[in-house]
C-alpha cells in the first residue's frame, strides 16, 4: 500500500495499492475504490462503543482473493486512523494545557 499525505489544503490524503494488475484507492478512510472504472468496491463502518468490535467491512466482490486483500487493508487504514485520531487528541491536550480533549 501507498500512502500520499494531504499536499495544501485542496489535495487530499490518498491511500492506494495494486493487486491482480488493477489499481485500487481508499477515499478517505471509508470507501475503497477500483481506479480503472472508479466502482466503489467496499466500505468501512466505525463502531464507536461496541466492546470488542471495531467497525463492519462491506464488500461488494466475489474474488475471494481480492476480498482477503480488502480485508487486510481495511485493518491497516483502521490502523492508520486510529493513530491519526491519538495524535489530534495529545495536540489538543498539549495545546489546551491538560484542561480536556476535544476529538476532531
Amino acid at each position: 500500500m501507498k500512502h500520499r499525505p494531504r499536499q495544501f489544503l485542496h489535495v487530499p490524503e490518498k491511500t492506494s495499492f495494486t493487486f491482480a494488475e488493477k489499481k485500487y484507492y481508499w477515499k478517505g478512510t471509508s470507501n475503497v475504490f477500483e481506479a480503472e472504472h472508479d466502482t466503489l468496491k467496499a466500505s468501512f463502518c466505525p463502531m464507536a462503543g461496541e466492546k470488542g468490535k471495531v467497525g463492519e467491512l462491506l464488500v461488494a466482490v466475489g474474488d475471494e482473493q481480492l476480498r482477503e486483500v480488502l480485508v487486510i487493508s481495511a485493518l491497516i487504514m483502521r490502523v492508520m486512523w486510529w493513530r491519526k485520531q491519538q495524535s489530534v487528541r495529545t495536540r489538543c491536550i498539549f495545546f489546551n494545557g491538560f484542561r480536556g480533549c476535544k476529538d476532531f
